[in-house]
């Protein structure tokens, strides 16, 4: 089977050597058309192919879709296999993009958005409590002591005032910004 032209272009424009490659398999019944699935094929050189780590070498399993390569140059190992309705929807161009990414900006990019999603949280939560105490002075379930101002620090009139107020966003940054572990 072969791979959607625009796909591979959008593939070969995120990496040069990223190929996919088509691995068959044995009809299980009469009724399947095409038995098999995607792979994703990454072309190393030939001198360096033998030092990999990891994949496995092609060895012709298949049809490789998408540009032309110099095959004494270029072996292409298996790194993947891929679902075709990753393939047919084009989130295989994403998933590649975010696997070129290095590894300390995709978990900075993670620390980021838990912060943001613990900060929502916490302001749904304070909303919903601010609520429910505004209903309680309003009707009748709590009665309030004031204090006298002459009686409070300037630590306790800034926290009134609102000036202490810090958002979380930053919880889970703080830690990878100085090289210690990340927060779980």
């Amino acid at each position: 089977m072969e791979a959607p032209r625009h796909v591979t272009e959008a593939l070969y424009r995120v990496h040069k050597q990223a190929r996919l490659g088509w691995v068959g398999r044995e009809k299980g019944s009469p009724e399947e058309l095409n038995p098999g699935s995607f792979a994703l094929i990454q072309l190393y050189h030939a001198r360096d192919a033998s030092k990999t780590y990891y994949g496995d070498l092609w060895n012709d399993r298949g049809p490789i879709s998408g540009r032309p390569y110099d095959r004494l140059q270029r072996i292409p190992i298996l790194l993947h296999l891929v679902s075709s309705e990753d393939v047919f929807s084009g989130k295989i161009v994403e998933i590649v993009r975010r696997w070129v990414e290095p590894i300390g900006k995709r978990m900075m990019d993670s620390a980021r958005q838990r912060g943001k999603d613990y900060q929502s949280e916490l302001d749904n939560m304070a909303g919903e409590m601010g609520s429910r105490m505004y209903w309680d002075a309003h009707n009748g379930g709590s009665a309030t002591i004031p204090i006298a101002k002459k009686h409070m620090t300037e630590h306790d009139k800034a926290v009134l005032r609102g000036d202490t107020i810090q958002g979380v966003e930053n919880t889970f940054t703080d830690n990878l910004k100085t090289g210690g572990a990340p927060l779980e």
